[in-house]
């Protein structure tokens, strides 16, 4: 009885004290491209991406009213977000040129003071590492 009841405290401490996802998001931060699993590979492919990683910038804001503006690659981009479990949703209201307003849904993993994103729906693409901006 006394263990279930400082089980109960304990998870009941954590939930009002550990903020959920979404807020550990919310922030401006900045990227690289993760080319560590093509650090070794050669030919034309890894030196494109060697190269890719060099010249794009990849930052990223998500406000707390759910807006974003963003930086990714070559592309601007703005608009709002929302997450659902760990797919981060980009809503683009103003994407540059060539690009769809269509919402961009991303994979993401959040690791303390870095977050993860993969493009799903891209089989090849690399990881974007996101390091928050102090």
């Amino acid at each position: 009885m006394i263990a279930r009841s400082i089980l109960a405290v304990m998870v009941l401490t954590c939930l009002a004290g550990c903020s959920n996802l979404s807020d550990e998001l919310i922030g401006s931060w900045t990227g690289k491209l993760d080319i560590e699993s093509i650090e070794s590979s050669t030919g034309e492919s890894a030196d494109i991406a060697r190269g890719i990683a060099k010249i794009f910038k990849y930052e990223l804001e998500l406000k707390e009213d759910s807006t974003y503006v963003a930086q990714l690659g070559p592309f601007p981009s703005s608009g709002s977000w929302e997450l659902d479990d760990h797919t981060l949703i980009l809503r683009q209201s103003n994407a540059a040129r060539g690009m769809s307003k269509e919402k961009l849904k991303l994979n993401v993993s959040y690791a303390g003071t870095e977050i993860h994103v993969k493009d799903p729906s891209q089989e090849t693409s690399l990881d974007v590492i996101f390091r928050r901006n102090r």
